[in-house]
């Protein structure tokens, strides 16, 4: 099965990243974003879009919390497919709040 190229977000944030984007996959036609997080066996949101981004509301990222590790997949679909045509997986981690400096 084919890699899709996840593009965003990748690396440490400061907060709850809002925007996830991925490169196009020939002939899908629906990509399914699964959110998980480094403590959970189930995953934190099953998102569909027809595009190739998908923008949590400022609600939704309020479950995300800082400082944890989060892995999100891709998997794009054709119409035709009894499965996804692609997958793939990108990490990203929100740093924790900076400690109150001393007097």
């Amino acid at each position: 099965m084919p890699p899709v190229s996840l593009i965003e977000p990748k690396g440490i944030h400061p907060g709850p990243p809002a925007l996830f984007r991925w490169e196009a996959v020939s002939g899908a036609t629906l990509y399914r974003l699964t959110l998980s997080d480094q403590d959970t066996v189930w995953p934190l949101a099953l998102r569909e879009s027809r595009t190739t981004a998908y923008t949590f509301s400022e609600e939704e990222r309020r479950a995300f919390s800082a400082p944890r590790r989060y892995s999100w997949q891709i998997e794009a679909f054709r119409e035709a497919a009894k499965g996804p045509i692609a997958r793939g997986e990108a990490f990203f981690a929100i740093a924790g709040a900076a400690a109150p400096a001393r007097p």
